[in-house]
């Protein structure tokens, strides 16, 4: 008589995670319609131009290529659509055609998507350059510290977190609700200086009306306020193949050589003196405890160890509706 060969636990279990990898092509990247070779689509700023698109497409690239062999073959693609960044978050958050995005961090973020906590900008998004009106340049040169600085009115968009940190360390804020008036509004006296992120300067110089104002030449704010890539929460295979490529390239050294060869972060070394400049700490209070803030490799200006320790007054407030 014949028997009949029952397979054991252990071979269903395996069967069964073998036939998931199989369904999840390149392990994160999907094979979509019509498509030879699985891809990862990322959406650009609908406001980014050539620097920052030719840093995001290169770094992530780079991860791809850092991965390949253990997570299969991907194709970057850049979403065909453009989308203002809250556009971003909902069709990732909905699966509808965007798999990865990039943001700074924060609650919201943390609760909506799978974070990647790997600085992608070196923390050049917190390390803040200030746009001044001209005739302003010599006497904000000469400010010593966050309480000669709390003489000056920063001015900011009213939605970003900046807001809240600089507020936190006793500074007033004036707010506006575009981007764009900011710098009409800078120009009018509204306020006095413009604080933006290192590698966002050399942008905001060609594609915003700067007339009558200047880069200031001697100071740098610095909070901790990092970008980092995003994912659906359920895109497991993904966000470890993204935290994976991103570990490598930064111990093989690759991701230094990306970094530095850049032609933005090139433009914020050269050109702004980023390296030669007075360096103001300030708390973000959204990052006070965080793991990876003692790991040097991930900041160009690493953080002092007693960077939250004080808690000023915050600072006024004034929504100027702009």
């Amino acid at each position: 008589m014949r028997q009949t060969r029952f397979p054991s636990l252990t071979g269903l279990l395996a069967s069964l995670f073998f036939s998931c990898l199989a369904s999840t092509p390149a392990l994160g990247c999907s094979l979509k319609a019509g498509d030879d070779v699985p891809t990862l689509v990322f959406p650009l700023r609908h406001e980014a131009r050539h620097d920052h698109a030719s840093y995001y497409i290169g770094l992530l690239e780079l991860i791809l290529v850092k991965t390949e062999n253990d997570f299969g073959p991907c194709e970057l693609r850049i979403y065909d659509q453009e989308l203002p960044q809250t556009r971003h978050y909902l069709h990732l958050e909905q699966r509808m055609g965007i798999d990865i995005i990039d943001a700074t961090s924060n609650f919201e973020h943390s609760e909506r998507f799978s974070v990647i906590p790997v600085p992608i900008f070196k923390g050049l998004m917190g390390y803040r350059v200030a746009f001044v009106r001209a005739e302003d340049q010599e006497a904000f040169g000469e400010i010593d510290g966050l309480e000669a600085l709390s003489q000056w009115r920063a001015g900011q968009g009213g939605p970003w977190p900046d807001v809240d940190v600089l507020r936190r360390n006793g500074l007033p804020v004036v707010t506006a609700h575009t981007h764009r008036a900011l710098y009409r509004m800078l120009r009018a006296g509204r306020f006095d200086y413009l604080p933006r992120g290192a590698h966002e300067i050399k942008d905001e110089l060609e594609n915003f009306d700067t007339e009558g104002l200047v880069v200031e030449s001697r100071q740098l704010f610095a909070y901790p306020s990092p970008s980092f890539f995003h994912v659906h929460p359920d895109n497991t295979y993904l966000a470890n193949r993204i935290k994976t490529g991103l570990q490598r390239a930064i111990e093989s050294g690759a991701f230094d050589d990306f970094f530095y060869n850049h032609e933005m972060i090139q433009y914020v070394f050269d050109d702004l003196g980023l390296a030669e400049r007075e360096v103001h700490f300030m708390c973000n209070p959204r990052h006070t405890d965080d793991p990876w803030l003692a790991d040097k490799r991930y900041w160009v200006i690493p953080w002092p160890e007693d960077l939250c320790t004080e808690t000023p007054e915050p600072g006024e407030l004034i929504d100027a509706g702009a």
